[in-house]
């Protein structure tokens, strides 16, 4: 079959967008006054004819720091940027519209002066809106979410191993990333690195249901330099093996304190738009290390998981418990 290159079909027109006419970033305050401790919340209203675009929401955060002499220094002092950013929200995957505390013992305080968040709400035309509006009654509105569950455990001083149980009962995570760092860290002492995570593991696996998710499991040697399965395992975990996009951390950066061991629970290895069958289970981590440890460390455990949220003209549901 004869094909033509697209740099010499020059005879078609691109295809015309109509479905959004128009779109505007909103400023919202918090519903409350900032204060020492307290959350800070925004209410976004809906709208009869706006959609939510929440893949262009962004945060504006204006920071001061007070020394003891309470002397006033702002950290972030240029206009919009770095105060001003965009954050990830789980429903990026598909980008859909959305229908109408630490104790510091240093001498310096930070804080939040004043937020605001700036949501893009977008007008549809009219077509669009009478035929989301018709589908509606017969059929909700779904948004694929890549739902984040958070586990923290700790392992004490002196410790060889670590074996944990029932880490997700239920519904598996199709992604998983472990890695460990010292507890004081992790609890916010301010002259520890939460970030400096620790690579004296020989060994760890990952089992569902007592099955191994790799035939055998991690069993790497630090002080041999022999590392390059734990480190390919945070490459095909994170989706960027063999692609262009990388995940700028190297090979010695990954045995200097930037240790994270990722895990790819789904079948085809395949970090798409498509849905996986969802697997009952129960998740269970062991770890073993070189030597004991020398300090209490925190195990953190990272898990996504593929689920649902389905919106109709009255009620938004979700596959999930909240």
């Amino acid at each position: 079959q004869a094909a033509v290159k697209s740099e010499l079909d020059l005879f078609l027109t691109p295809p015309t967008q109509t479905a959004i006419e128009k779109g505007q970033w909103l400023e919202y305050h918090p519903i409350a006054n900032i204060r020492d401790g307290n959350p800070i919340e925004f209410s976004i209203s809906g709208s009869g004819e706006d959609y939510i675009d929440l893949s262009a929401t962004q945060l504006k955060v204006k920071s001061a720091r007070f020394d003891r002499e309470l002397t006033l220094r702002y950290l972030l002092s240029r206009s919009l940027t770095p105060e001003l950013g965009g954050f990830e929200s789980e429903t990026d995957k598909k980008q859909a519209r959305i229908l109408s505390n630490c104790t510091l013992t240093a001498n310096f305080n930070v804080i939040i002066e004043h937020a605001s968040l700036f949501v893009r709400k977008v007008k549809v035309s009219l077509g669009v809106l009478l035929g989301h509006a018709k589908v509606l009654q017969t059929t909700p509105a779904k948004y694929p979410i890549d739902r984040v569950l958070s586990k923290m455990y700790s392992i004490s001083k002196g410790s060889f191993t670590f074996s944990q149980d029932n880490v997700f009962l239920g519904q598996m995570p199709k992604r998983l990333i472990i890695t460990c760092v010292d507890n004081d860290a992790f609890n916010g002492t301010y002259s520890s690195n939460p970030f400096h995570f620790k690579h004296n593991l020989n060994f760890l696996g990952v089992y569902v249901d007592e099955n191994p998710i790799s035939s055998k499991p991690l069993e790497p040697d630090y002080s041999n330099g022999q590392s390059i399965r734990a480190f390919n395992s945070l490459l095909v975990g994170s989706g960027k093996l063999a692609s262009n996009k990388g995940i700028y951390i190297n090979r010695d950066e990954f045995i200097q304190g930037y240790t994270l061991y990722a895990f790819d629970l789904t079948p085809d290895l395949c970090d798409g738009s498509h849905l996986n069958l969802v697997n009952q289970g129960n998740l269970r981590i062991e770890l073993k290390f070189a030597s004991a440890l020398e300090k209490t460390i925190s195990v953190l455990v990272y898990a996504e998981f593929q689920n649902m949220i389905e919106m109709n003209s009255r009620n938004v549901l979700c596959d999930f418990s909240i």
